[in-house]
């Protein structure tokens, strides 16, 4: 008898039962009887649920078939097939397993044709596919297209089908991997040669869409009617769509006027025009829209198209007013209204307003102000829908929603009424009692957090504030309402406003606490911890904003916790310059632990970002302020990194670094820096920088100071008058000579020149109260009494024009000296000035 060819067997066993295989090819069926018997009731659905260890010894026995003969090869292709109907994790393993083992020992077998046909690759696709979307597997698009290729690379036979391809677009879609699944359907034009289908085209398209890249969708659009490729109106209506989300109204625009001119041969349909006035909602153009309306409805333009428009193209005309921000916004949004209901009344048009388009109107009305005109519609709603509550035509549209009537409340908390809050807690009662007739339910958590953000903008008082309190409290005490973590949020964001850091740190603790006993609406999310940390800043209460970014810090690098938040660069910025600005003891070294706590998180590359320039500069304004004896070391050490690594550090950071190294006096390094700054500093010193050097010498008792600060200011003018700096020597820069002055007394004619530097500086308009007394006081040094008078009596005149206040003490101290001198006369005099002074201060107060 002659051997009947395998493949005919083959073939066969995949149409024919086990039985009848038996009986047209007995010889040839007849050395592998076991196997059919066993893969055949595997592979059968009455098996679905067969035990684990049926299942090991299945995998395990196909790889002993594959490697045995080439009969068996077809039987360890019906495990494969059984493992791809399963639908598991599991099964997306075992089946690439075992298509793996095939491809490897197929070249080794002398078969007539492929075994590894598309139908098998096929079916594993769309294993993976199903089990994928269920989010059972990790396998993602890009790892699934790699071990099939790899398998490819193994078996030259083997190739995936258009089918798998455009299976693996779809998954690369739905993962946001727009690229790649461009790349797969590049790769079935060109090098499979493969036709895809408009599905598959309009696929691609979506995968940029959901990534907001509409040139890439424009110029793929472009491509495609290159290739002649079968393009239909949704794959324009896609681009059309990301053009609005993207807020590109012209080029949307654009495009519909072609399409409508026929220009790319498909025809526009409703979500055609509906795509270009999302356009327009979102940039806020609503007269644009109102034309497109208004050509829809020409019969002799674009009503010649036959798209008619229906609810929903008026609800986007009218979400394009109420996202204006036009003071007319809120009128024409009504009149939209009212001439809808006049045309359905009169049977004009098929169109009738619903409850999106009552909402629509309402938050057009609050935006423009109108909160009182939208009570009202309020009302007429009610009404209207009460007329007929058991009309079904009637009922469907216009069923009571509170969520799109919570506007009401948000609109009277940026209204300008001085009842605004009183006016929103009746709506909201109003609202409690809507839902309990209409839902037979109370009204959920969201209405309510509405309710506490309007308490958030407008509370002020102590009793308003108490209010807030008590809907907090009402919260807790319900169990259809609780209070979840962004209740708390806006809550305690309240009490930080007015300073309430004490009851805020309280409610902070017990949100925590119920979020570890297990109740999950209070689980905090990133953008909320990291808003309150800033609030607890913007409150002078950086100890507290620490102590939950250190909390933060803490669960980030334990192991054991996972999901936890992660804080922004902007909240460790916060901290530090909250810090900077308490003028405490410990701030610089607060700030220290917090910058720890950044650079280690970045080093572990748990935060993508490190410190950058606005908390190296806080950093640095903690140090300047600090009283610390290494403040100075520290201060010039943060310098020299900025300077490094920050381009845009400038002169104000160099004046903090003069000023920590003033104020341990440290005369000479300060001195030094200033000089680097004017010869080869990377930054222009300014006035400052020369006044807190010149305020370090004003303070040294030695003739070399008065020398040095007289060369500083002359420099000063040099600078200014050759090299156009700006460093022109103010009253500041004056009154530090003056003061050098008065300090070094035993220096010859020191008071005489200090009463010529006065002179010039009101000459100048540059003369200070401090200028006169730091005269004043050479002059009483140097025990001329009667020059003192005079400089004092020039005091007195520019005191008595309003341009300086005075201080008793200066009047005190002179008259003090003319008693000690027993000019008692003088002395009444000057205080007599003193009186009469008062006197003016009153006046001009």
């Amino acid at each position: 008898m002659s051997r009947i060819p395998l493949v005919a067997v083959r073939r066969a066993r995949r149409l024919l039962p086990y039985s009848i295989i038996m009986n047209v090819f007995p010889p040839a069926a007849y050395q592998f009887v076991p196997q059919i018997k066993c893969y055949s009731s595997i592979g059968s659905s009455h098996h679905d649920n067969i035990a684990p260890s049926d299942t090991e010894t299945a995998r395990m026995r196909a790889f002993e078939l594959i490697k045995s003969s080439r009969d068996s090869f077809m039987d360890a292709e019906q495990v494969l097939l059984w493992w791809a109907h399963q639908r598991t994790s599991e099964s997306v393993a075992r089946s690439m397993q075992i298509l793996q083992q095939m491809a490897r020992h197929e070249l080794s077998i002398e078969v007539q044709d492929a075994h590894l046909d598309r139908k098998m690759v096929n079916a594993i696709v769309i294993n993976w596919q199903a089990v994928y979307k269920d989010g059972q597997t990790t396998l993602s698009p890009r790892g699934m297209l790699q071990k099939l290729d790899d398998i490819a690379t193994d078996c030259p036979t083997f190739s995936l089908s258009g089918k798998a391809i455009s299976m693996l677009i779809d998954v690369a879609v739905q993962s946001d991997e727009a690229l790649l699944a461009e790349q797969l359907l590049r790769r079935l034009l060109y090098e499979q040669s493969f036709a895809p289908s408009t599905h598959t085209l309009n696929t691609v398209l979506q995968g940029y869409s959901n990534v907001n890249q509409p040139l890439k969708i424009q110029q793929l659009i472009q491509d495609f009617q290159n290739l002649e490729l079968p393009l239909d109106i949704n794959s324009y209506n896609i681009f059309l769509s990301c053009l609005a989300n993207n807020q590109q109204p012209d080029l949307a625009e654009q495009y519909l006027q072609d399409l409508c001119r026929g220009v790319y041969h498909v025809t526009p349909n409703q979500w055609t025009f509906h795509a270009v006035l999302h356009a327009l909602a979102n940039s806020g153009q609503p007269e644009r829209a109102e034309a497109i309306l208004a050509r829809l409805y020409d019969p002799y333009d674009w009503g010649a198209l036959n798209v008619r428009p229906d609810t929903t193209t008026v609800n986007i005309v009218l979400a394009c007013w109420a996202r204006s921000g036009s003071p007319q916004a809120g009128q024409r949004a009504l009149d939209w209204l009212q001439e809808l209901q006049a045309w359905s009344a009169a049977g004009m048009m098929n169109v009738e307003p619903d409850v999106i388009t009552y909402g629509t109107v309402i938050h057009a009305l609050c935006v423009s102000g109108q909160v009182e005109q939208a009570e009202t519609l309020v009302q007429n709603m009610y009404q209207q829908y009460m007329k007929q509550p058991g009309d079904a035509s009637n009922s469907h549209t216009l069923v009571p929603n509170v969520k799109l009537l919570t506007p009401i409340m948000e609109g009277w908390s940026k209204s300008d009424a001085v009842d605004r809050l009183l006016r929103a807690e009746q709506f909201f009662e109003f609202l409690k009692d809507w839902a309990r007739y209409f839902l037979e339910a109370p009204l959920d958590r969201a209405v309510y957090n509405v309710m506490m953000d309007v308490y958030g903008r407008c509370a002020t008082t102590d009793d308003e504030l108490g209010r807030a309190e008590k809907l907090l409290q009402n919260m807790k005490q319900s169990t259809d309402h609780q209070p979840n973590f962004a209740t708390y949020s806006i809550f305690i964001q309240l009490l930080l406003r007015q300073r309430r850091v004490g009851r805020a740190e309280e409610l902070m603790e017990e949100v925590r606490v119920r979020f570890k006993e297990g109740d999950v609406a209070c689980r905090p999310d990133e953008r909320s911890m990291n808003q309150l940390i800033r609030c607890f800043c913007r409150a002078e209460a950086p100890e507290a904003a620490a102590k939950l970014l250190t909390r933060m810090c803490e669960r980030l690098c334990d192991p054991q916790v996972t999901n936890a938040i992660k804080p922004d660069i902007a909240s460790f910025g916060s901290v530090v310059a909250s810090f900077a600005r308490s003028n405490s003891d410990a701030a610089a070294e607060h700030a220290e632990s917090i910058y720890s706590w950044l650079k280690e998180l970045h080093q572990r590359r748990i935060l993508a970002e490190g410190p950058d320039y606005r908390l190296q500069r806080s950093r640095l304004a903690c140090w300047s302020k600090s009283r610390s004896t290494n403040s100075h070391v520290r201060a010039s050490s943060i310098l020299s990194l900025m300077a490094k690594h920050h381009p845009e550090t400038d002169v104000g950071d160099y004046n903090k670094v003069l000023t920590a190294l003033v104020r341990q006096w440290k005369l000479k390094r300060a001195d030094e820096l200033l000089s680097s700054m004017i010869t080869d500093g990377p930054v222009d010193p300014d006035v400052t920088s020369f006044n807190l050097v010149l305020l370090a010498w004003s303070r040294v008792n030695a003739l070399s100071a008065v020398e040095r600060v007289q060369e500083l200011i002359e420099l000063m003018k040099t600078l200014s008058c050759d090299k156009g700096w700006l460093v022109e020597p103010d009253s500041i820069s004056y009154n530090n000579l003056l003061q050098c002055f008065a300090r070094n007394t035993k220096i010859p004619d020191a008071a005489e020149k200090a009463e010529v530097v006065l002179q010039s500086m009101i000459s100048a308009n540059k003369a200070s109260y401090i200028s006169y007394v730091s005269v004043m006081n050479c002059w009483m040094a140097n025990g001329n009494l009667h020059r003192a008078g005079k400089v004092l009596d020039l005091l007195y005149e520019e005191c008595k024009k309003g341009r300086f206040t005075p201080d008793r003490k200066h009047f005190q101290s002179v008259a003090d000296a003319y008693q000690a001198a027993d000019d008692t006369n003088k002395a009444d005099a000057i205080m007599e000035m003193w009186q009469s002074l008062k006197q003016v201060r009153r006046r001009y107060h």
